[in-house]
């Protein structure tokens, strides 16, 4: 379960870049500065759950 959603938090922040990208390029096939704003505001969201912490423990090495 913990590198579920560490993983869907890290692919929030993949496609935020992957957006911006598109965004900085003039890419016009859609609305790239909204999205990427919504991925991030995803991720973020993940992160800042008291629960993150406890996932990342849990796939830690030791």
């Amino acid at each position: 379960m913990g590198r579920m959603v560490i993983y869907k938090a890290m692919c929030d922040l993949l496609w935020t870049l992957w957006g911006l990208i598109q965004h900085s390029d003039g890419n016009s096939a859609e609305d790239f500065w909204a999205y990427s704003i919504a991925r991030f505001e995803r991720c973020k969201s993940l992160m800042a759950d008291p629960a993150f912490e406890k996932h990342v423990k849990a796939v830690e090495f030791q």
